[in-house]
Protein backbone atom coordinates (compact mmCIF):
# COMPACT_ATOMS: atom_id res chain seq x y z
CA UNK A 1 0.00 0.00 0.00
CA UNK A 2 1.43 3.38 -1.45
CA UNK A 3 2.04 5.59 1.63
CA UNK A 4 0.80 9.57 1.64
CA UNK A 5 3.64 12.14 1.88
CA UNK A 6 2.98 14.29 4.92
CA UNK A 7 3.97 17.81 5.49
CA UNK A 8 4.03 18.95 9.13
CA UNK A 9 3.64 22.60 10.49
CA UNK A 10 5.47 22.92 13.83
CA UNK A 11 3.59 24.28 16.80
CA UNK A 12 3.87 28.52 16.38
CA UNK A 13 5.74 28.26 13.11
CA UNK A 14 5.37 30.86 10.24
CA UNK A 15 6.19 29.23 6.75
CA UNK A 16 5.46 30.31 3.02
CA UNK A 17 3.88 27.82 0.89
CA UNK A 18 2.45 27.51 -2.57
CA UNK A 19 2.18 23.69 -3.00
CA UNK A 20 1.99 20.61 -0.60
CA UNK A 21 1.89 17.04 -2.41
CA UNK A 22 -0.20 15.05 -0.22
CA UNK A 23 -1.69 15.52 2.95
CA UNK A 24 -0.78 19.71 5.25
CA UNK A 25 -0.99 19.26 8.84
CA UNK A 26 -0.46 22.55 11.16
CA UNK A 27 -0.02 22.37 14.45
CA UNK A 28 -1.31 24.73 17.36
CA UNK A 29 -0.47 27.89 16.44
CA UNK A 30 0.99 27.47 13.13
CA UNK A 31 0.78 29.89 10.36
CA UNK A 32 1.35 29.37 6.55
CA UNK A 33 1.43 32.51 4.24
CA UNK A 34 1.03 31.87 0.42
CA UNK A 35 2.26 34.26 -2.46
CA UNK A 36 -1.08 33.16 -4.40
CA UNK A 37 -3.03 30.04 -3.65
CA UNK A 38 -2.12 27.26 -1.33
CA UNK A 39 -2.67 24.00 -3.23
CA UNK A 40 -3.12 20.78 -1.38
CA UNK A 41 -3.34 17.86 -3.20
CA UNK A 42 -4.33 15.67 0.10
CA UNK A 43 -5.88 16.72 3.13
CA UNK A 44 -5.14 19.73 5.18
CA UNK A 45 -6.09 19.05 8.91
CA UNK A 46 -5.45 20.82 11.84
CA UNK A 47 -5.37 21.03 16.30
CA UNK A 48 -5.80 24.14 18.23
CA UNK A 49 -5.57 27.48 16.56
CA UNK A 50 -4.29 27.63 12.94
CA UNK A 51 -4.22 29.95 9.91
CA UNK A 52 -3.82 30.15 6.00
CA UNK A 53 -2.80 33.63 4.96
CA UNK A 54 -4.43 33.38 1.37
CA UNK A 55 -6.35 30.95 -0.58
CA UNK A 56 -6.38 27.34 0.15
CA UNK A 57 -7.46 24.70 -2.35
CA UNK A 58 -7.42 20.79 -0.89
CA UNK A 59 -9.19 17.42 -0.68
CA UNK A 60 -10.61 17.59 2.82
CA UNK A 61 -10.35 19.90 5.73
CA UNK A 62 -10.62 18.32 9.41
CA UNK A 63 -9.89 20.82 12.46
CA UNK A 64 -9.65 19.48 16.10
CA UNK A 65 -9.99 21.69 19.31
CA UNK A 66 -9.81 24.81 18.00
CA UNK A 67 -10.26 26.82 14.87
CA UNK A 68 -9.02 27.43 11.16
CA UNK A 69 -8.97 30.09 9.76
CA UNK A 70 -8.12 31.37 6.08
CA UNK A 71 -7.94 34.89 4.98
CA UNK A 72 -8.75 34.01 1.27
CA UNK A 73 -10.93 31.14 -0.39
CA UNK A 74 -11.31 27.76 0.45
CA UNK A 75 -11.77 25.45 -1.83
CA UNK A 76 -12.60 21.90 -0.89
CA UNK A 77 -13.14 18.78 -3.40
CA UNK A 78 -13.92 16.96 -0.67
CA UNK A 79 -15.47 17.67 3.31
CA UNK A 80 -15.14 19.67 5.67
CA UNK A 81 -15.47 18.33 9.52
CA UNK A 82 -14.34 20.48 12.33
CA UNK A 83 -14.90 19.17 15.75
CA UNK A 84 -15.41 21.05 18.55
CA UNK A 85 -14.18 23.75 16.31
CA UNK A 86 -14.47 26.87 14.53
CA UNK A 87 -14.00 27.77 11.23
CA UNK A 88 -13.29 31.40 9.85
CA UNK A 89 -13.19 31.73 5.97
CA UNK A 90 -12.04 35.37 4.51
CA UNK A 91 -13.75 34.65 0.94
CA UNK A 92 -15.36 31.94 -0.62
CA UNK A 93 -16.60 28.61 0.65
CA UNK A 94 -17.03 25.94 -1.60
CA UNK A 95 -16.80 21.81 -0.45
CA UNK A 96 -18.81 18.76 -0.88
CA UNK A 97 -19.85 18.36 2.97
CA UNK A 98 -19.98 20.62 5.67
CA UNK A 99 -19.81 20.35 9.25
CA UNK A 100 -18.72 22.63 12.44
CA UNK A 101 -19.83 22.09 16.06
CA UNK A 102 -19.43 25.62 17.36
CA UNK A 103 -19.02 28.49 14.80
CA UNK A 104 -18.90 29.22 11.31
CA UNK A 105 -18.31 32.40 9.61
CA UNK A 106 -17.60 33.27 5.83
CA UNK A 107 -16.84 36.70 4.02
CA UNK A 108 -18.36 35.70 0.99
CA UNK A 109 -20.55 32.67 -0.78
CA UNK A 110 -20.86 29.06 0.81
CA UNK A 111 -21.26 26.72 -2.17
CA UNK A 112 -22.04 22.86 -0.93
CA UNK A 113 -24.39 19.93 -1.00
CA UNK A 114 -24.86 19.75 2.66
CA UNK A 115 -24.26 21.63 5.89
CA UNK A 116 -24.65 21.15 9.19
CA UNK A 117 -23.37 24.13 12.13
CA UNK A 118 -24.38 23.27 15.68
CA UNK A 119 -23.85 26.86 16.40
CA UNK A 120 -23.56 29.75 14.68
CA UNK A 121 -23.51 30.27 10.57
CA UNK A 122 -22.53 33.40 9.79
CA UNK A 123 -21.47 34.20 5.40
CA UNK A 124 -22.09 36.56 3.03
CA UNK A 125 -24.43 34.00 0.67
CA UNK A 126 -25.46 30.45 0.71
CA UNK A 127 -26.20 27.89 -1.72
CA UNK A 128 -26.67 24.64 -0.35
CA UNK A 129 -29.19 21.36 -0.53
CA UNK A 130 -29.77 20.80 3.12
CA UNK A 131 -29.13 22.98 5.60
CA UNK A 132 -29.22 22.43 9.13
CA UNK A 133 -28.29 25.07 11.82
CA UNK A 134 -28.78 24.82 16.01
CA UNK A 135 -28.34 27.99 16.82
CA UNK A 136 -28.25 31.71 15.13
CA UNK A 137 -28.09 31.56 10.79
CA UNK A 138 -26.72 34.79 9.52
CA UNK A 139 -27.10 35.71 5.90
CA UNK A 140 -26.55 39.08 4.55
CA UNK A 141 -27.42 37.69 0.92
CA UNK A 142 -29.04 35.25 -0.87
CA UNK A 143 -29.63 31.34 0.05
CA UNK A 144 -30.64 28.94 -2.13
CA UNK A 145 -31.15 25.44 -1.65
CA UNK A 146 -33.73 22.86 -0.78
CA UNK A 147 -34.38 22.04 2.96
CA UNK A 148 -33.37 24.80 5.84
CA UNK A 149 -33.49 23.82 9.32
CA UNK A 150 -32.42 26.10 12.08
CA UNK A 151 -33.47 25.85 15.86
CA UNK A 152 -33.09 28.70 16.90
CA UNK A 153 -33.30 32.65 14.94
CA UNK A 154 -32.75 32.90 10.68
CA UNK A 155 -31.64 36.02 9.32
CA UNK A 156 -31.30 36.31 5.67
CA UNK A 157 -31.25 39.55 3.85
CA UNK A 158 -31.50 38.41 0.33
CA UNK A 159 -33.97 36.80 -1.16
CA UNK A 160 -34.58 32.72 -0.50
CA UNK A 161 -35.24 29.76 -3.21
CA UNK A 162 -36.36 26.91 -0.41
CA UNK A 163 -38.46 23.91 -0.58
CA UNK A 164 -38.73 24.07 2.83
CA UNK A 165 -38.13 26.19 6.04
CA UNK A 166 -38.24 24.95 9.35
CA UNK A 167 -37.25 27.61 12.16
CA UNK A 168 -38.08 26.77 15.85
CA UNK A 169 -38.03 30.92 17.03
CA UNK A 170 -38.05 33.86 14.73
CA UNK A 171 -37.24 34.14 11.04
CA UNK A 172 -36.42 37.17 8.54
CA UNK A 173 -35.86 37.36 5.52
CA UNK A 174 -35.72 39.60 2.31
CA UNK A 175 -38.40 37.42 0.20
CA UNK A 176 -37.98 34.97 -2.75
CA UNK A 177 -39.47 31.74 -2.62
CA UNK A 178 -40.61 28.60 -0.54
CA UNK A 179 -42.69 26.13 -2.77
CA UNK A 180 -43.26 23.63 0.05
CA UNK A 181 -43.88 24.52 3.30
CA UNK A 182 -42.69 27.10 5.89
CA UNK A 183 -43.04 26.05 9.92
CA UNK A 184 -42.11 28.77 12.14
CA UNK A 185 -43.04 28.52 15.69
CA UNK A 186 -42.03 31.87 16.95
CA UNK A 187 -41.97 34.68 14.43
CA UNK A 188 -41.73 34.46 10.72
CA UNK A 189 -41.04 37.97 8.34
CA UNK A 190 -40.73 38.39 4.67
CA UNK A 191 -39.73 42.13 4.15
CA UNK A 192 -40.04 41.26 0.33
CA UNK A 193 -42.55 39.69 -2.09
CA UNK A 194 -42.60 35.55 -0.99
CA UNK A 195 -43.82 32.65 -3.17
CA UNK A 196 -45.26 30.18 -0.38
CA UNK A 197 -46.98 26.87 -0.66
CA UNK A 198 -47.69 26.69 2.93
CA UNK A 199 -47.11 28.54 5.79
CA UNK A 200 -47.81 27.83 9.30
CA UNK A 201 -47.09 29.67 12.22
CA UNK A 202 -47.08 29.91 15.94
CA UNK A 203 -46.71 33.20 17.16
CA UNK A 204 -46.64 36.20 14.71
CA UNK A 205 -45.99 36.21 11.02
CA UNK A 206 -45.56 39.27 8.56
CA UNK A 207 -45.31 39.10 4.96
CA UNK A 208 -44.95 42.04 2.81
CA UNK A 209 -47.42 43.13 -0.83
CA UNK A 210 -46.88 41.11 -3.58
CA UNK A 211 -46.70 37.88 -2.08
CA UNK A 212 -48.75 35.07 -2.60
CA UNK A 213 -49.17 31.67 -1.73
CA UNK A 214 -51.26 28.10 -1.10
CA UNK A 215 -52.06 28.51 2.28
CA UNK A 216 -51.70 30.54 5.67
CA UNK A 217 -52.42 28.86 9.44
CA UNK A 218 -52.08 31.50 11.83
CA UNK A 219 -52.12 30.44 15.39
CA UNK A 220 -51.20 34.25 16.67
CA UNK A 221 -51.51 37.49 14.69
CA UNK A 222 -50.78 37.71 10.65
CA UNK A 223 -50.47 40.95 9.36
CA UNK A 224 -49.58 41.82 5.60
CA UNK A 225 -48.08 45.55 4.18
CA UNK A 226 -50.49 45.63 0.90
CA UNK A 227 -51.90 43.39 -1.58
CA UNK A 228 -51.46 39.79 -1.36
CA UNK A 229 -53.32 36.95 -2.70
CA UNK A 230 -53.30 33.44 -0.71
CA UNK A 231 -55.46 30.65 -1.26
CA UNK A 232 -56.45 29.63 1.64
CA UNK A 233 -55.92 31.19 4.98
CA UNK A 234 -56.91 29.97 8.47
CA UNK A 235 -57.19 32.70 11.13
CA UNK A 236 -57.04 31.38 14.92
CA UNK A 237 -56.20 34.17 16.34
CA UNK A 238 -55.56 38.29 14.35
CA UNK A 239 -54.76 38.50 10.68
CA UNK A 240 -54.68 42.12 9.22
CA UNK A 241 -53.95 42.73 5.68
CA UNK A 242 -53.56 46.42 4.64
CA UNK A 243 -54.76 46.27 0.61
CA UNK A 244 -56.67 43.71 -1.14
CA UNK A 245 -56.48 39.93 -0.71
CA UNK A 246 -57.72 37.63 -3.14
CA UNK A 247 -58.10 33.64 -2.43
CA UNK A 248 -60.36 30.76 -2.50
CA UNK A 249 -60.91 30.37 1.40
CA UNK A 250 -60.83 32.04 4.88
CA UNK A 251 -61.90 30.69 8.19
CA UNK A 252 -61.67 33.34 10.77
CA UNK A 253 -61.86 32.14 14.51
CA UNK A 254 -60.02 34.76 16.09
CA UNK A 255 -60.20 38.48 14.49
CA UNK A 256 -59.74 39.06 10.29
CA UNK A 257 -59.55 42.68 9.15
CA UNK A 258 -58.74 43.70 5.44
CA UNK A 259 -58.18 46.88 4.85
CA UNK A 260 -59.09 47.16 1.07
CA UNK A 261 -61.08 44.74 -1.26
CA UNK A 262 -61.42 40.95 -0.19
CA UNK A 263 -62.07 38.67 -3.53
CA UNK A 264 -62.72 34.81 -2.73
CA UNK A 265 -63.91 32.19 -4.96
CA UNK A 266 -64.90 29.96 -1.88
CA UNK A 267 -66.12 30.28 1.30
CA UNK A 268 -65.75 32.23 4.14
CA UNK A 269 -66.67 31.17 7.88
CA UNK A 270 -66.27 33.59 10.45
CA UNK A 271 -66.61 32.56 14.73
CA UNK A 272 -65.12 35.48 15.22
CA UNK A 273 -64.92 38.40 14.25
CA UNK A 274 -64.24 40.28 10.15
CA UNK A 275 -63.86 43.39 8.94
CA UNK A 276 -63.66 44.27 5.19
CA UNK A 277 -62.93 48.09 4.69
CA UNK A 278 -63.71 47.80 1.07
CA UNK A 279 -65.73 45.89 -0.73
CA UNK A 280 -66.24 41.73 -0.83
CA UNK A 281 -67.04 38.72 -2.98
CA UNK A 282 -67.35 35.61 -3.01
CA UNK A 283 -69.13 32.73 -3.09
CA UNK A 284 -70.36 31.61 0.20
CA UNK A 285 -70.27 32.87 3.94
CA UNK A 286 -70.85 31.43 7.12
CA UNK A 287 -71.21 33.70 10.32
CA UNK A 288 -71.41 32.90 13.53
CA UNK A 289 -69.44 35.74 14.68
CA UNK A 290 -69.85 39.19 13.08
CA UNK A 291 -68.98 40.51 9.33
CA UNK A 292 -69.04 44.09 8.27
CA UNK A 293 -67.65 45.14 4.38
CA UNK A 294 -68.71 48.25 2.64
CA UNK A 295 -70.51 45.94 0.11
CA UNK A 296 -70.89 42.25 -0.47
CA UNK A 297 -72.05 40.40 -3.46
CA UNK A 298 -72.10 36.62 -3.44
CA UNK A 299 -72.87 34.14 -6.21
CA UNK A 300 -74.23 31.35 -3.14
CA UNK A 301 -75.59 31.54 0.07
CA UNK A 302 -74.79 33.68 3.46
CA UNK A 303 -76.11 31.66 6.42
CA UNK A 304 -75.66 34.45 9.27
CA UNK A 305 -75.80 33.55 13.46
CA UNK A 306 -74.25 36.55 14.02
CA UNK A 307 -74.57 40.02 12.73
CA UNK A 308 -73.53 41.40 9.22
CA UNK A 309 -73.07 44.28 8.51
CA UNK A 310 -72.67 46.84 4.98
CA UNK A 311 -72.87 50.08 4.44
CA UNK A 312 -73.79 49.81 0.82
CA UNK A 313 -75.68 46.72 0.82
CA UNK A 314 -75.58 42.41 0.26
CA UNK A 315 -76.48 40.70 -2.98
CA UNK A 316 -76.50 36.64 -2.71
CA UNK A 317 -78.47 34.47 -4.08
CA UNK A 318 -80.29 32.97 -0.71
CA UNK A 319 -79.54 34.71 2.65
CA UNK A 320 -80.30 32.94 5.64
CA UNK A 321 -80.49 34.29 9.45
CA UNK A 322 -80.51 32.44 12.33
CA UNK A 323 -82.57 32.36 15.86
CA UNK A 324 -81.91 36.40 16.88
CA UNK A 325 -79.31 37.22 14.07
CA UNK A 326 -78.59 40.44 12.58
CA UNK A 327 -78.54 42.11 9.35
CA UNK A 328 -77.66 46.02 8.93
CA UNK A 329 -77.85 47.34 5.51
CA UNK A 330 -80.03 46.57 2.46
CA UNK A 331 -80.23 42.67 1.52
CA UNK A 332 -81.09 41.56 -2.27
CA UNK A 333 -81.43 37.90 -3.03
CA UNK A 334 -83.44 35.50 -4.69
CA UNK A 335 -84.70 34.09 -1.65
CA UNK A 336 -84.45 35.33 2.47
CA UNK A 337 -84.84 33.07 5.10
CA UNK A 338 -85.02 34.74 8.89
CA UNK A 339 -85.89 32.14 11.67
CA UNK A 340 -87.16 33.71 15.23
CA UNK A 341 -86.20 36.81 16.21
CA UNK A 342 -83.99 38.00 13.92
CA UNK A 343 -84.01 41.58 12.73
CA UNK A 344 -83.56 42.93 8.97
CA UNK A 345 -83.70 46.29 7.62
CA UNK A 346 -84.43 46.52 3.77
CA UNK A 347 -84.99 43.73 2.21
CA UNK A 348 -85.43 43.24 -1.78
CA UNK A 349 -86.00 39.24 -3.12
CA UNK A 350 -88.05 37.49 -5.25
CA UNK A 351 -89.49 34.73 -2.24
CA UNK A 352 -89.01 36.26 1.98
CA UNK A 353 -89.80 34.24 4.26
CA UNK A 354 -89.89 35.56 8.42
CA UNK A 355 -89.85 33.21 11.25
CA UNK A 356 -91.91 34.21 14.16
CA UNK A 357 -91.04 37.63 15.89
CA UNK A 358 -88.64 38.70 13.20
CA UNK A 359 -88.39 42.50 12.45
CA UNK A 360 -87.37 44.26 9.07
CA UNK A 361 -87.89 47.90 8.17
CA UNK A 362 -88.81 47.11 4.35
CA UNK A 363 -89.65 44.49 2.60
CA UNK A 364 -90.17 44.29 -1.25
CA UNK A 365 -91.00 40.69 -2.53
CA UNK A 366 -93.13 38.33 -5.30
CA UNK A 367 -94.36 36.40 -2.08
CA UNK A 368 -93.72 36.92 1.17
CA UNK A 369 -94.41 35.35 4.33
CA UNK A 370 -94.64 36.65 7.75
CA UNK A 371 -94.88 34.25 11.32
CA UNK A 372 -96.84 35.09 14.32
CA UNK A 373 -95.82 38.16 15.90
CA UNK A 374 -93.68 39.90 13.43
CA UNK A 375 -92.75 43.74 12.96
CA UNK A 376 -92.53 45.14 9.54
CA UNK A 377 -92.46 48.55 8.73
CA UNK A 378 -93.64 48.15 5.50
CA UNK A 379 -94.23 45.61 2.93
CA UNK A 380 -94.19 45.97 -0.83
CA UNK A 381 -95.54 42.44 -2.85
CA UNK A 382 -96.64 41.43 -6.41
CA UNK A 383 -97.69 38.01 -5.83
CA UNK A 384 -99.24 37.12 -3.04
CA UNK A 385 -98.49 37.93 1.13
CA UNK A 386 -99.35 35.11 3.90
CA UNK A 387 -98.99 35.82 7.80
CA UNK A 388 -99.46 34.41 10.78
CA UNK A 389 -100.98 36.06 14.01
CA UNK A 390 -100.42 39.23 15.84
CA UNK A 391 -98.41 40.51 12.66
CA UNK A 392 -97.70 44.91 13.26
CA UNK A 393 -96.99 46.46 10.19
CA UNK A 394 -95.83 50.22 9.98
CA UNK A 395 -98.05 50.89 7.18
CA UNK A 396 -100.71 48.95 5.21
CA UNK A 397 -98.96 46.13 3.12
CA UNK A 398 -98.70 47.21 -0.67
CA UNK A 399 -99.42 44.71 -3.77
CA UNK A 400 -97.40 46.49 -6.83
CA UNK A 401 -97.69 45.09 -10.56
CA UNK A 402 -94.07 44.94 -10.39
CA UNK A 403 -91.05 44.81 -8.14
CA UNK A 404 -88.86 47.93 -7.92
CA UNK A 405 -85.15 47.64 -9.33
CA UNK A 406 -83.02 46.81 -6.45
CA UNK A 407 -80.41 49.55 -5.46
CA UNK A 408 -77.78 46.67 -5.79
Amino acid sequence: MAMVDETRIPRGSRVMLSEVAGDLILERGAVVTTPGKLSVSGRVSSTGEARVEGDLECSSVYVRDGSMTVTGTLMVHGDIVARDSELFVGGNLGCTRLEVDKRLEVGGEVKCSSLEVAGRLKASSLVCKNVRVGGKMEVSGGVEGERLEVGGVLSVGGRVMLLDLDVGGKAEIGGGRISGSADVGGIFRSNGPLEFGTISVGGIIFIAAGSKGERINVGGKFSANGDIRVQRIDVGGLASIDGNLEGVDVDVGGVFRVGANLTLSGELSVAGKAEVTGEFRGADVDVGGKLSSTKIILSGTISVQGEISTRQGLKARVVRLGRKARCIGVVVAEEVFAERASTLEEVYAKRVILGDKAEAKRVYGEEVELGEGCRVGEVYYTLNLREGGRVTYGKPPTKLSESPKPPI
